[in-house]
């Protein structure tokens, strides 16, 4: 896993109740106090929690080899570049959204994922959700009348 800020925590809440399929094995997180608050969730389960390399080049040349992905959970400015790195280093690898800065990135990390052959996926899971489904169900019927607008 790559960031321990608060949407890594968050999605660290619900990996920790899929132990059976899930391991985080490392993190890569610069600044230790959020690396604290991640190692925290993991003491409050009683697991001991994953080693912390805070150099994404340093954890992809020790580690890559026994690693089978990674989730990318920082800011999106660096998301282009760490993506790029973790599958160039032969990880697949899970993106938090946005994907990108700007469409430019998008192609480019595209052809790396087709160069590479490594798998490339951007979370966008809201739209996976038996709610939003639902909401695009009935806004398709035509139930509500014509949609002129919507905001979030």
């Amino acid at each position: 896993m790559v960031g321990c800020g608060g949407m890594a925590r968050h999605h660290v809440r619900q990996i920790l109740q899929q132990q059976d399929t899930t391991e985080i094995a490392l993190v890569c997180e610069p600044a230790a106090a959020s690396y604290e608050l991640l190692a925290d969730l993991f003491d409050e389960v009683g697991l001991t929690p994953p080693p912390n390399v805070p150099d994404l080049a340093t954890a992809l040349r020790d580690h890559a080899e026994s690693l089978d992905a990674a989730f990318i959970i920082t800011p999106h400015v660096y998301h282009y570049l760490q993506a790029e790195a973790c599958m160039e280093a032969g990880l697949d690898v899970l993106l938090e959204k946005p994907m990108v800065m700007n469409q430019v990135e998008a192609e480019n990390l595209i052809a790396t994922r087709d160069r590479t052959g490594r798998l490339l996926s951007i979370a966008f899971n809201g739209s996976l959700s038996p709610q939003i489904r639902t909401a695009v169900n009935i806004l398709r019927s035509g139930e509500l009348g014509e949609m002129l607008n919507i905001q979030a």
